[in-house]
């Protein structure tokens, strides 16, 4: 259902927009049909929709040549050039993954990915709102998406990103790295922990690491937030990769949340009302993708952690 609904709301020239949301629905008040167009687009990827085959093809067809025609012009004019540059920097290389002879994706998502490795803060190793700003984890930790997103389709990410990356989460953790927050002067919080531990996963540390055991136990304990949809959403994927009892406990309890949370009737069937208090930006839009996302995780992404040499250990451990 909410992929019709965003087919629904697809505008013309295949973006979709915060602040048209359709009848019913509540609009977001962030002016960057990118971002909301790399959003949708994302979670017709994760359905197993191509520009070339599946049942929606034409829609990410569609909103692929619009995302085309935006990276081909400055990225410096949109307000939130950093976050929609990680976003593009997913959905071109989601692309070219899911289709390896689009050589096409594959290069824009390259020229999106030398984007965000030079305006990475050369200092801290972080990202903010404008290139070489200090960072903060919300920013960073789609950047670090987006740079694991560039490897799945066989880009080359610098070492020295990495490198760099890892001693901006470092300087944001708190409680023996399994807390983290916004900023190194701001307290930790679970929807900050969620980003710090995804992030830890996709910078190399080994699923041994005592925090990750420790940091997902207490997201787990919390359980997902049903006002929080970024929360959510970082929790799961990062639970996923992980694996064993504590997602196993979180999906059980994340799911049916998701689905009762659901539009079941009038304009808006399909989508989610808006709930998360940082929300207003994108609207109903934003927390319908990043919903849809949620539910997809399962098939968005391998686990990183399914062949590692814990698991038989940590499926008999208790949540």
């Amino acid at each position: 259902m909410a992929l019709e609904w965003l087919k629904s709301i697809q505008q013309d020239d295949g973006s979709w927009s915060f602040q048209n949301a359709g009848p019913g629905a509540r609009p977001g008040n962030l002016n960057s049909n990118s971002a909301a167009t790399t959003l949708a687009v994302m979670c017709f990827l994760g359905a197993g929709n191509t520009t070339t085959s599946g049942p929606d093809a034409a829609a990410v067809s569609q909103a692929f040549a619009f995302l085309e025609r935006e990276a081909a012009e400055s990225s410096s004019r949109d307000p939130e050039t950093l976050y929609v540059s990680a976003l593009a920097t997913i959905a071109f290389s989601e692309l070219a993954a899911m289709e390896p002879k689009n050589v096409r994706a594959k290069s824009i998502a390259a020229s999106l990915l030398t984007f965000l490795q030079q305006s990475q803060d050369p200092i801290g190793g972080g990202w903010r709102y404008r290139p070489g700003d200090p960072g903060d984890l919300s920013v960073t930790g789609w950047q670090i998406m987006a740079l694991q997103s560039a490897r799945t389709c066989g880009l080359d990410v610098s070492p020295v990103t990495v490198a760099s990356c890892s001693t901006f989460v470092d300087s944001v953790s708190f409680a023996a790295d399994s807390e983290y927050s916004y900023t190194a002067t701001t307290n930790p919080t679970p929807c900050m922990s969620a980003v710090g531990l995804l992030s830890r996963i996709y910078l190399g540390s080994p699923r041994q690491s005592p925090f990750f055991k420790t940091g997902f136990q207490k997201l787990t304990a919390a359980g997902p937030d049903p006002n929080n949809i970024y929360l959510n959403y970082y929790a799961s994927i990062a639970l996923h990769h992980y694996g064993g009892p504590l997602w196993t406990d979180w999906n059980s309890r994340m799911r049916p949340l998701l689905v009762s949370q659901q539009i079941r009737n009038g304009p808006a069937k399909g989508s989610w009302a808006l709930r998360d208090p940082w929300g207003n930006a994108g609207g109903q839009i934003y927390q319908t993708c990043l919903s849809t996302l949620c539910l997809e995780v399962y098939y968005r992404y391998l686990p990183m952690f399914a062949t590692d040499g814990n698991d038989a250990t940590e499926n008999r451990e208790k949540p």
